[in-house]
């Protein structure tokens, strides 16, 4: 793994994996990555795999871009895309291939961005810009109180949030989060990220966990069912579906 910190951005650590299993491919574009972020004065970590068994058996899901080729042995890029999507990694996946062939599937999977090797240094310079400033959206948070400590909480990582017995509950893919104060004090916090509605009396969901809607109901990721308010039914809905073809348009 190369880490390297430097310049006044270091703010955030880019933890970066390249699956590739060309080793010259992989040693090429960890190199271009590398001049990127030491031009930028960037705080960065490169880990390089030479096949998606390697990476899966990592057993790290932080990887904030996942630079992935498509055409390798043992599992495809795209295979091992959907398997990450499937898990719920929310990494920024970058594809690099010798073929333009699969740009479109590429959407399927939410991919950030597609590159076609060889790999100019401008074009991936282009990449990791946008990247940086994702990552640095995606790496917002909120402070609760819980029980007697500060919990800081990612933004990307609240699932849901509900009300009960004077509770806001914070449900993420990892466990409850529990802090004493009103919806209203605390709803604010969350309200102001365009990923966020609140579909039903003191309840927040993030809309990048819905994995269905009916007209009754948004079905999450963790099976759990979520109730639309009947008067707003139709704000609601229209709502999630603006949210959901800006975010399939930007990728």
């Amino acid at each position: 793994m190369h880490r390297l910190a430097c310049g006044s951005k270091g703010a955030i650590v880019m933890k970066i994996a390249v699956i590739d299993d060309s080793a010259e491919d992989r040693k090429l574009l960890a190199e271009k990555i590398q001049n990127f972020c030491l031009r930028e004065s960037l705080i960065y970590e490169i880990r390089s795999f030479s096949s998606g068994n390697e990476f899966l058996q990592a057993s790290r899901a932080d990887w904030d871009i996942i630079f992935l080729d498509i055409f390798m042995n043992e599992i495809d890029g795209m295979t091992l895309a959907r398997t990450l999507r499937g898990n719920n990694v929310h990494s920024l996946i970058v594809f690099t291939t010798s073929s333009r062939d699969y740009a479109i599937e590429s959407y399927d999977v939410r991919a950030f961005h597609y590159l076609v090797k060889p790999i100019p240094q401008d074009k991936l310079d282009e990449v990791l810009r946008l990247s940086e400033k994702s990552i640095r959206s995606r790496n917002h948070y909120i402070e609760v109180k819980e029980g007697r400590i500060m919990a800081r909480v990612l933004i990307r990582d609240i699932m849901y949030t509900d009300y009960y017995n004077h509770y806001i509950q914070i449900h993420t893919p990892n466990r409850m989060i529990k802090t004493y104060m009103s919806f209203a004090e605390f709803s604010p916090l969350l309200l102001k990220y365009k990923q966020f509605i609140s579909p039903y009396r003191n309840c927040m969901i993030n809309m990048d966990y819905v994995q269905q809607m009916d007209d009754h109901d948004f079905l999450m990721k963790d099976q759990v069912q979520i109730p639309i308010n009947r008067a707003r039914k139709g704000e609601i809905r229209q709502a999630y579906a603006d949210y959901s073809f800006k975010r399939l348009n930007e990728g």
